[in-house]
């Protein structure tokens, strides 16, 4: 089943697949790129000269979370952790295997649930192999 959900799936399916092949829907879009004006309410992270990281929620209260990396293996969204109305936690994944030494932007659109308060500042974690990634996002203008 694990191999089927590798193989047999386009990549945005291939974006939902967990490791161990169970679907997982965090994320509700996922496209190469990023938005194509950065908004006013975006938060970013780090001091890269290549791109940074950011996030931002949008006028519906869908965040968009937009990271670096290979753009052949590029990190996604794999799972929302609420920790209260005002701090989530993400976890996020690269696909495996040969990936390309580019380095592009990937967004993960997630719909948060009501649990989340997008009125106010939204903190967000995002653990990622070089570190820990925090942003702290305002509500959409």
């Amino acid at each position: 089943m694990r191999s089927l959900c590798w193989v047999a799936v386009p990549l945005l399916a291939l974006a939902a697949c967990t490791s161990d092949g169970n679907p997982s829907r965090p994320a509700i879009r996922v496209y190469d790129g990023g938005p194509t004006a950065k908004p006013s309410n975006a938060a970013t992270w780090g001091h890269s000269d290549m791109g940074k990281p950011f996030a931002f929620v949008d006028q519906v209260g869908d965040l968009s979370v937009t990271l670096f990396g290979s753009s052949s293996c590029p990190y996604v969204v794999s799972k929302v952790g609420i920790i209260n109305s005002h701090h989530v936690r993400l976890a996020v994944r690269d696909l495996e295997g040969m990936c390309t030494a580019d380095y592009a932007p990937t967004t993960s659109v997630i719909r948060l649930d009501d649990r989340t308060d997008v009125t106010a500042d939204l903190r967000v974690d995002i653990p990622m192999p070089f570190g820990e990634i925090r942003f702290t996002v305002h509500p959409a203008d």
